[in-house]
């Protein structure tokens, strides 16, 4: 139903959760032959100069901020990049795509898992148990993610 609805749109956002973003350039080379708009949203305390070809959204400082933001302003059959599973949660019920910085597109009926996988491993770091964060995005995630992106716009009729 999603894809159907989508494909009356006139114009597609994607969203880039930027303050950590490791595919900022991925995403501006696999978008530069459609047309979209893109939007880093970011605090305003990491202002830069680099990619001076997509629009910028600066925030105030603060954990959520750039979060609320998106939520605020996507809307249905926008793409929305972040690793941040509670924004995730928010934006496929506005029926936005998602998809992480390693290329996982993030689903509706798998956010209830990753959401409560996010739950026990922050009590279990309440509790005293630590575990190594994620590794390092190397190319081979760069590459995955790069995939998807292209194939969620070609999903869309008129990318």
């Amino acid at each position: 139903m999603r894809d159907v609805e989508i494909q009356k749109r006139s114009h597609l956002t994607i969203y880039v959760d930027a303050d950590a973003c490791p595919v900022k350039n991925e995403v501006q080379q696999v978008c530069e032959p459609y047309d979209v708009d893109i939007k880093f949203v970011a605090a305003y305390t990491n202002t830069t100069d680099r990619y001076p070809d997509v629009s910028w959204i600066w925030v105030e400082p603060g954990r959520d901020s750039a979060d609320f933001y998106i939520l605020n302003h996507v809307k249905k059959g926008d793409i929305v990049i972040t690793e941040d599973l509670g924004l995730a949660a928010g934006c496929l019920a506005k029926l936005a795509y998602v998809v992480t910085s390693r290329g996982k597109e993030i689903k509706d009926n798998e956010i209830d898992l990753f959401l409560e996988t996010r739950h026990l491993h922050a009590k279990a770091r309440r509790s005293g148990r630590y575990e190594k964060g994620p590794k390092k995005i190397n190319t081979v995630d760069k590459s995955a993610f790069a995939k998807t992106l292209k194939k969620i716009l070609s999903k869309i009729e008129g990318f």
